[in-house]
């Protein structure tokens, strides 16, 4: 069950809505990691959630269930905030989820990469202010160098 308003009913500012007009991408929700593989069940995700889907294929079924509870449009918060709360659990289980944890961080840099408007309010926002201080902290050796820069924006 999410962790979150699956409806989307926080505010989002407008970087999160242009995400929203992005053309439609397609990903494979069998859960093959790799590539967005064309062509898919789900048309939508924008290319910060379709990066997510493609590196952190634990985060697929959490997506399909925003998705039924979103009719169709769950928005990129909401999927970042799906992922920091499966972190969160993985954090606790280090030993057995470190692949996940890795492809989840891997994932996150991708998008902080970007360095646009978008990714601060995502991987910042909607990502780490999900995850409480003690897990924030835990999760430093994973915090690749783009995303510590989106953290200290936000810290400074």
């Amino acid at each position: 069950m999410p962790t979150h308003d699956p409806a989307g009913r926080f505010d989002r500012p407008s970087a999160l809505q242009s995400a929203r007009s992005s053309p439609p991408l397609r990903y494979d929700p069998t859960g093959r990691p790799g590539p967005i593989q064309p062509p898919g069940e789900i048309e939508g995700p924008g290319d910060a959630t379709a990066t997510l889907l493609s590196l952190v294929p634990e985060l697929h079924a959490a997506y399909l269930e925003l998705v039924a509870l979103a009719d169709d449009d769950p928005g990129p918060a909401a999927v970042f905030a799906e992922l920091a709360a499966l972190v969160a659990g993985w954090l606790a289980t280090v030993g057995e989820a470190q692949p996940a944890l890795d492809r989840a961080f891997r994932a996150l840099e991708a998008v902080a990469e970007d360095a646009s408007e978008e990714a601060l309010e995502l991987v910042g926002y909607a990502f780490f202010d999900n995850l409480s201080p003690d897990h924030q902290r835990a999760a430093q050796r994973w915090i690749g160098p783009s995303t510590r820069s989106v953290m200290e924006v936000l810290d400074g």
